[in-house]
């Protein structure tokens, strides 16, 4: 009796281990069996699992789009694109694949077919602002501003909060030329956050293209007590410095040096900018602040014979005889050193004019022809 117990109960043990044994994984649980390998960073096991779950169920989209996930993990775009084009076509109406897709196309410099992605998501579903900033951005990389600018107002309109959008609308509107419409863009990032340095910074640079050059200053004032080493572009500071000088040939030296001050205030180590400052100051008939001006440029660029003639000039003008023929003489040193003669000669006749016969001349000449 005790034997025939034992025998049945090892023949359900042995019953019962079969029929686990041959109960199949679903693609579910491989599904499952995939994201623990992922979390564990086992990416090729993760895949392995994910291509068992498709084998078992081919005409589920959402196991491709995980197998490009998961391919995205170990970098291979060419198994992505497969992956994702295989869950689209199973299911053209997924947005999200659409997506990632073109984001993918867009990372690897496709903008083409990033763009045909982008669109195709828009088309399954347009209440997402992202996928019409994805395809603004596109249109603006390929320098189709109208056509990114009608896709970031779209993007706006479904997001009236986001910073980023307004940042963008303003940076085309500009490129297009409508600096009304990109100051008032920026204006309004100004409203969402009023410490954004490159709103300030844009308004100033869209102010002065229209020709409201203090209004413009002020911006970027704002923007660099935000930002102290925000840049200003070549753009900007040229069409000031020309501006500068304009006035200082209309005989405006105030304003002049009013751009002179800001410019100096962007690059501080512009000898040119201190130089011409220096000319201003000089037509103004303030000697002191001139000679001021030139000091700084000569402490920029030691050998700067220009600056060392126009402090002999300022010093001529203060009726200071020896110090103004100390610099002339230094800027004449300068000269010889660089080999322009005819400045040279210029200075010579200079010192000669201020006291005939002079020691400094002599020197100078005896260097030169010696």
């Amino acid at each position: 009796m005790k034997r025939i117990i034992i025998l049945i109960a090892t023949m359900v043990m042995v019953l019962t281990s079969t029929v686990y044994a041959e109960k199949p994984l679903t693609a579910e649980d491989y599904d499952i069996k995939s994201q623990e390998y992922f979390q564990k960073g086992n990416y090729d096991k993760a895949i392995e699992c994910i291509q068992k779950a498709i084998e078992i169920n081919p005409v589920d989209a959402s196991l491709y789009t995980k197998l490009g996930w998961l391919y995205k993990e170990i970098g291979n775009t060419d198994k992505i694109i497969e992956s994702y084009q295989k869950a689209i076509e199973i299911n053209p109406n997924d947005f999200l694949t659409y997506s990632n897709l073109g984001l993918l196309y867009k990372e690897i410099g496709n903008l083409d077919k990033a763009l045909e992605c982008f669109q195709a998501a828009a088309d399954i579903d347009s209440t997402y602002a992202s996928t019409f900033v994805n395809i603004g951005s596109i249109y603006h990389d390929k320098g189709q501003d109208h056509k990114a600018l009608n896709n970031f107002q779209k993007a706006i309109e479904l997001d009236l909060s986001d910073e980023l959008l307004y940042l963008k609308l303003g940076i085309v509107s500009e490129s297009i030329g409508d600096h009304n419409k990109a100051i008032d863009t920026f204006k309004k990032v100004l409203e969402l956050n009023p410490k954004n340095y490159f709103a300030y910074y844009s308004l100033g640079y869209n102010y002065i293209l229209l020709g409201s050059i203090d209004k413009g200053i002020e911006y970027i004032q704002k923007a660099k007590k935000i930002n102290k080493t925000l840049e200003i572009e070549p753009v900007i500071t040229n069409r000031l410095f020309e501006l500068a000088i304009q006035y200082s040939k209309k005989g405006d030296y105030d304003k002049a040096l009013q751009y002179y001050q800001f410019l100096i205030s962007t690059d501080p180590n512009s000898v040119n900018l201190f130089y011409n400052m220096g000319l201003t100051y000089n037509n103004k008939g303030d000697q002191y602040k001139a000679i001021e001006c030139y000091q700084k440029a000569i402490d920029i660029k030691p050998d700067f014979a220009g600056a060392y003639k126009m402090i002999g000039t300022s010093y001529h003008l203060q009726g200071m005889k020896n110090s103004s023929a100390d610099y002339f003489y230094q800027a004449g040193l300068l000269y010889l050193k660089q080999k322009n003669r005819q400045e040279v000669l210029g200075i010579i006749d200079i010192l000669e004019l201020m006291e005939p016969n002079s020691e400094l001349s002599k020197k100078l000449k005896d260097k030169l022809y010696k």
